[in-house]
């Protein structure tokens, strides 16, 4: 393996890590909103069969019971949030 020069190592130091970072975020936004709908269910299969393929008994029945209660407590809370929204949404008109 080639040794490390000191001239590279200055500018890797000094890359302008916030650029970076917003042209990084910019493209993941930009990935993700030309996603499909159907590109969105082949990568959430795909990540199913990776956590099934590392823990076979995933979900447990346990695990499913609490993040049912977890989509419950949420649903319900939008349901109770929804009224005010729309007012708030009605007098920003």
């Amino acid at each position: 393996m080639e040794s490390m020069k000191a001239a590279d190592i200055k500018a890797f130091i000094e890359r302008d890590w916030e650029l970076l970072e917003q042209m990084k975020a910019k493209f993941w936004s930009e990935s993700e909103e030309r996603k499909t709908p159907a590109a969105r269910i082949r990568m959430g299969e795909q990540l199913y069969r990776y956590a099934r393929s590392v823990r076979p008994d995933w979900p447990s029945q346990d695990e499913r019971d609490a993040d049912l209660a977890v989509h419950t407590r949420v649903a319900e809370a939008l349901r109770r949030a929804a009224p005010g929204f729309a007012k708030s949404r009605e007098a920003a008109r």
